[in-house]
């Protein structure tokens, strides 16, 4: 039977999420700084959680201690796909599981949906300097994400402020748990570099920068520029995740000081069966191009 818990007891689940402690979100949930959902196979002494965190219409699910025959496993599926995501407008997923090999456990939670497998790397800063900060051409100034800089009219685009309430539920909750910079130009913010989590001493990072503003080192420079300010702040571990392939933003990384840590697998999954059946037959015609 599954049961959703609720915070207070969440730190009785914490101890279970520990093969995911690379991932900061799992992490930021359980420690009841990001929103999400907890669903356990008990509400006492759990041994199984499937933990939730929504971003806009997609989400990240993390299957945790389940088995591929165990009836949890077989009723969250049910819950999730016909419950959850209807309810909250998630149209696809990603899900991460705490398993070497997680195949046997998700390929059974997807049916009817043929499994997809694909991968993330984690890369976790080593101490680079932050000389990438004084490249950046000079119309470019490189701005803390604050309260002053929402109320100094320069334009945010809406995907930062999209991520911003993704991420930590709203803009408040980010200005009080996260931090950020930006660069901008002409009154705009064209690059970030925006905290996904942050708990205690950790915290895990991503950026973005507008495509016709790319190539410059903004975004280096702003992570630069959080890199600096998660000193002040305590936090000395700072990590995030992109795809092997995406060779800009490895690249990014790479420079600004940060270093693979490990890779692991990612399942990815639409809701609906025939937008999933689509990506599959893409992925397949792909590699019979490759």
């Amino acid at each position: 039977m599954i049961c959703e818990l609720q915070k207070d007891a969440y730190s009785n689940a914490i101890a279970l999420a520990g093969a995911l402690k690379d991932h900061g979100t799992a992490q930021a949930v359980l420690a009841g700084t990001r929103p999400g959902t907890v669903i356990a196979n008990r509400k006492s002494d759990p041994t199984a959680l499937f933990v939730i965190a929504p971003d806009d219409q997609f989400a990240w699910g993390y299957l945790i201690g389940c088995s591929p025959t165990d009836a949890f496993t077989q009723e969250l599926r049910d819950w999730f796909f016909e419950n959850y995501c209807p309810e909250h407008g998630i149209g696809l997923a990603f899900l991460i599981v705490d398993a070497e090999d997680g195949d046997p456990i998700v390929g059974p939670f997807l049916q009817p949906r043929d499994l997809i497998r694909d991968r993330r790397a984690y890369y976790a800063h080593c101490g680079a300097s932050e000389g990438e900060r004084k490249t950046i051409p000079t119309d470019y100034d490189i701005r803390e994400i604050n309260e002053d800089l929402f109320s100094s009219g320069i334009e945010i685009p809406p995907q930062m402020l999209e991520y911003l309430e993704g991420t930590f539920g709203s803009r408040d909750a980010f200005l009080s748990q996260g931090f950020g910079s930006a660069a901008v130009r002409n009154n705009e913010a064209v690059s970030w570099c925006l905290t996904d989590s942050v708990l205690d001493h950790r915290a895990e990072i991503s950026a973005e920068t507008v495509e016709s503003h790319q190539q410059k080192g903004l975004a280096c420079a702003a992570i630069s520029s959080v890199l600096e300010t998660a000193r002040h702040r305590g936090v000395t571990q700072i990590g995030g995740h992109c795809h092997p392939s995406h060779a800009a933003a490895v690249k990014t990384a790479l420079k600004a000081g940060f270093e693979q840590q490990n890779d692991y697998v990612l399942y990815p999954v639409y809701v609906d069966l025939a937008e999933h059946a689509q990506l599959v037959d893409v992925l397949a015609n792909n590699a019979a191009n490759d």
